[in-house]
């Protein structure tokens, strides 16, 4: 039910009532009143530097904005740092972050320029993680591009292991060691696609061989260097004989539970 009396008292007849952009309805005793002595909608007066004129020169309460009005915005964050435009950044849910309060978040988090690990601060570990860990960096990228082209993922770090013994950790093409690999490129022996990854090869072990970087690069999407029998180079996987060799145990009637 609408009301038909202002909070003031006077009757909103259709004589003395105007209709807003949001479609309420304002009394127009109250207007010219507020008009007469200048006062804002919350009876804020606007005397001296109270209020400021907007793009179509009207007023705007500045008490109602900045003080306790019902339309309160903030003023300083948390820690009492003053939202200018320097020190004011809008976060991605439309909010007013600190400037200097987010970087001491990030100096903390980030350890303040204290020892991480291994006698690094946390900036200079994350840098150095990939060559520190080589193995891990290889296969956060390997699963990396076999999501992105969706393709077979099923190389493990022990089957990769296995495939080195495999070829006496030498080149599968011009047959160098890996020490004479590092020594003549700087990197050790890579994985090696025989069908490669452009051509839907996956990461298996049927498709995976251990070369130098030299051989790799004239090698590039072709085919290989030297005739290579996939199915020469298959290692059993572990997973694929401890199921194998409970399916012979449920065949034969043993429990092992």
């Amino acid at each position: 039910m609408k009301k038909d009396i202002c909070k003031h008292g006077h009757l909103k007849t259709p004589e003395n009532t105007t209709i807003k952009s949001n479609g309420t309805r304002a009394c127009r005793i109250c207007n010219l009143e507020r008009r007469r002595i200048k006062k804002c909608s919350n009876d804020h007066p606007y005397i001296d530097d109270s209020y400021k004129l907007d793009s179509l020169g009207r007023r705007i309460c500045l008490v109602c904005i900045n003080g306790d009005g019902n339309k309160k915005r903030k003023t300083h964050c948390k820690n009492g740092h003053k939202f200018t435009d320097e020190n004011t950044y809008v976060a991605k849910n439309g909010g007013k972050v600190c400037r200097k309060c987010h970087a001491v978040h990030q100096n903390n988090r980030r350890g303040n320029g204290k020892i991480y690990s291994l006698g690094m601060t946390y900036i200079e570990y994350t840098r150095n993680h990939a060559k520190l860990y080589p193995e891990i960096a290889r296969t956060r990228n390997q699963r990396r591009i076999a999501r992105m082209n969706k393709l077979e993922n099923t190389l493990t770090a022990n089957e990769w292991k296995n495939i080195l013994r495999f070829f006496k950790y030498r080149c599968a093409y011009c047959h160098i060691t890996e020490q004479q690999a590092i020594k003549k490129y700087g990197r050790s022996l890579a994985q090696e696609h025989i069908t490669p990854v452009s051509k839907r090869g996956g990461y298996c072990v049927q498709n995976i061989v251990p070369v130098c970087t030299g051989c790799n690069s004239r090698k590039y999407t072709g085919s290989p260097l030297i005739p290579i029998q996939p199915l020469l180079l298959v290692v059993i996987d572990e997973r694929a004989k401890l199921k194998t060799f409970y399916q012979w145990d449920k065949d034969a009637g043993v429990s092992r539970s």
